[in-house]
């Protein structure tokens, strides 16, 4: 038999994590905080949010979008998400700092180095992690889906060192990007073209 007293506790506890989570990245006007993953909680609080800011950012005499990061990284497609506003933004003129205390990891760290050059900043205490991430082919049934999985997955890593070479000026990129475990900390990361000034 089941209990259902701790089938509601189990239920609660869920729930909860899931608040924790949606908490961890969110935005407050101009401000965005991503604490978390990069998953669909980004979707759900700051795509919708940033999307109206950019516009009301525009009609300013300053316009300027903060991202505060420290994150393990995700999901690529919420990143590329991120992405595409950002540079809406920056068409239309809108400053993008960028500012990482901590973490980097991942998404994190394109998404640090995609801020407006100049206005890209980080702690002395501040590390990135940089790296291909992870391909996945699917449910391979026979040997075409291994070959368009192998494409797949072959894309998703030209599209990632695609990013560092846009927004960053990772020395020796293609070799040091095939170490999946690629952390660049403090001054190294202003060298890496990751950053642009320090903030304390």
């Amino acid at each position: 038999m089941i209990n259902t007293t701790e089938n509601e506790n189990v239920n609660k506890v869920g729930e909860e994590e899931d608040k924790n989570a949606i908490e961890l990245n969110f935005m407050e006007s101009n401000n965005i905080f991503i604490n978390g993953d990069f998953d669909d909680s980004i979707m759900k609080n700051i795509i919708p949010k940033l999307l109206k800011e950019i516009d009301i950012q525009a009609d300013k005499k300053t316009p300027k979008i903060k991202i505060y990061i420290d994150s393990r990284g995700g999901y690529v497609n919420v990143l590329l998400n991120l992405l595409a506003l950002i540079e809406i933004a920056k068409k239309k003129d809108i400053i993008i700092e960028t500012y990482v205390f901590s973490r980097a990891y991942s998404c994190g760290s394109i998404l640090a180095c995609a801020g407006t050059k100049g206005n890209r900043y980080i702690s002395y205490n501040a590390e990135h992690l940089c790296h291909l991430g992870m391909g996945d082919p699917g449910q391979v049934i026979n040997d075409t889906e291994l070959e368009r999985g192998a494409e797949r997955i072959k894309f998703h890593f030209d599209r990632i060192r695609m990013l560092y070479k846009k927004y960053a000026d990772v020395l020796n990129l293609e070799e040091i990007i095939k170490n999946d475990n690629y952390f660049i900390r403090g001054n190294d990361i202003i060298k890496n073209g990751l950053a642009d000034k320090y903030v304390d």
